[in-house]
């Protein structure tokens, strides 16, 4: 396919009209949560994350003190995570969104937030339905620019679904998706996907796999624990990285201020 880095050409990418602004004024807040004010919080755990991958990269330079991919950084490519839940509702959507947001508000780096579930859409609303998409990208009915939309000029751009399939397994298990993804690793500095839910798409694990891991998304008090479980075990199974997991939605039954003097070195397995 041929993909070009979004700053290389203007004719790379199809800019949203005028209309459209950048922050949060360009989707429904409706349907997806704003965490804007965690934002900070949320781009440490990434460069905590993309810190530790690039360690164990085989081609990490451990003289380099930045962990994000360098623009012409030879041997180095964009790093590629997939947020999925257990099950739908998880919150899997408003996390690899707000995450992706977090990125591109402070990083100069560029990011590419990706709807992968190509069963139930989860970021469909953001931009106009009936889109060029991934799906049209992994069957060659588009090329990268026409499919992918700038959000942020030379720093944010989405790529929703595209043409819904009934069965997308066939879709993921192809090497045309992985070469998909390849592509959109090159124009980019960060690939974050939104998956279905590991429970209920058989194509989760298959996306996951062509990732660098997966963030598990858990609803505090929905999802049980002997699924959770039950999933991380089939993931590790067929090689899938767990890189760490968001308890979503908890709500803190002890006051902020007793919890830190009770416990002042515990920090949540999620937050890195």
């Amino acid at each position: 396919m041929g993909a070009r880095r979004p700053g290389d050409s203007k004719a790379w990418v199809r800019q949203e009209p005028a209309g459209v602004s950048a922050g949060t004024d360009w989707f429904d807040a409706s349907r997806i949560t704003d965490l804007s004010d965690m934002h900070d919080h949320f781009y440490k755990v990434l460069w905590k994350l993309l810190k530790r991958l690039d360690r164990s990269a085989p081609q990490a330079d451990s003289d380099k003190e930045t962990t994000e991919p360098q623009q012409g950084h030879p041997g180095k490519r964009a790093h590629a995570l997939a947020f999925a839940g257990c099950e739908a509702l998880d919150g899997a959507s408003t996390m690899a969104f707000n995450f992706a947001q977090a990125f591109s508000a402070r990083s100069s780096k560029r990011v590419i937030l990706v709807d992968g579930n190509v069963r139930e859409p989860g970021l469909h609303h953001l931009f106009k339905a009936g889109r060029l998409g991934l799906c049209d990208l992994i069957r060659d009915r588009a090329a990268l620019h026409e499919a992918i939309t700038e959000v942020i000029p030379e720093k944010y751009y989405f790529l929703q679904t595209g043409q819904t399939l009934e069965n997308p397994i066939a879709l993921y298990e192809s090497e045309a998706f992985a070469q998909v993804v390849e592509d959109l690793r090159n124009a980019c500095d960060l690939l974050i996907f939104d998956s279905p839910p590991l429970m209920d798409a058989p194509e989760a694990a298959m996306l996951a796999s062509r990732m660098d891991g997966l963030i598990m998304v858990l609803q505090a008090d929905r999802t049980r624990w002997e699924l959770a479980r039950a999933v991380q075990e089939e993931l590790t199974a067929v090689g899938v990285p767990i890189l760490g997991v968001i308890l979503n939605k908890r709500e803190e039954v002890i006051p902020d201020a007793i919890r830190k003097r009770l416990w002042p070195y515990h920090t949540p397995f999620w937050q890195g």
